[in-house]
């Protein structure tokens, strides 16, 4: 069963912190909101990688995480992985308006998670900003379930089309620097998860 795991986090220098969280005021008290993008290890899709290589283009997100927050030079070191597969240490080996990566020192996946929870369904805008928090808390499975005071209408809602799951859940496991996919379960009644998501790696 596809889970993940926690890992530890390194630890930021004050400069290094402002590079990775940015701030915006939101709600009617303009409270002040902290939005996390920090990414601790960079994921790819299996057939993103060919012969220990790939390419990252200048419209690609992770592209600019290594230029405008790593700021990378030619021959750093970059934390990567493959989603639901191996970790990786690569080497930046072309700078410019495509970065090359070459991968190299492959690791296993961390151990798998022993960890799985049971929810009932939160409105939807909840469940959307849940899916990133509980990827990065190493979850196996996800179970989403139905309760007396939840509207049926939540299980038709677009936080829990997979691919709206499958970006968030690839933000947690950015942040926790993990690799493995939790398995995601739903249902409108307890007694009825039948709705599985295996999400695939490649």
């Amino acid at each position: 069963m596809p889970c993940v795991q926690l890992s530890a986090r390194p630890s930021l220098s004050a400069s290094e912190t402002q590079n990775h969280f940015q701030y915006r005021r939101g709600s009617r008290l303009a409270r002040q909101t902290l939005i996390c993008v920090a990414r601790n290890r960079l994921l790819f899709r299996s057939n993103e990688v060919q012969q220990n290589k790939c390419l990252l283009y200048s419209g690609d997100s992770r592209h600019q995480h290594l230029t405008e927050v790593l700021k990378v030079k030619q021959g750093d070191p970059v934390k990567v992985g493959v989603v639901g597969g191996n970790r990786c240490t690569a080497e930046v080996t072309q700078l410019g308006q495509a970065i090359e990566l070459t991968w190299k020192d492959w690791q296993a996946p961390l151990p798998a998670s022993r960890v799985d929870l049971l929810l009932a369904m939160p409105r939807p805008r909840v469940m959307k900003r849940l899916w990133t928090h509980l990827a990065t808390l190493g979850m196996g499975t996800i179970l989403i379930t139905g309760a007396q005071r939840v509207e049926k209408v939540y299980f038709s809602s677009r936080a829990l089309r997979p691919p709206v799951l499958y970006e968030d859940i690839i933000k947690g496991l950015e942040q926790a620097g993990d690799t493995r996919l939790p398995e995601v379960i739903m249902g409108a009644a307890a007694s009825r998860l039948r709705c599985r998501y295996r999400f695939s790696a490649s």
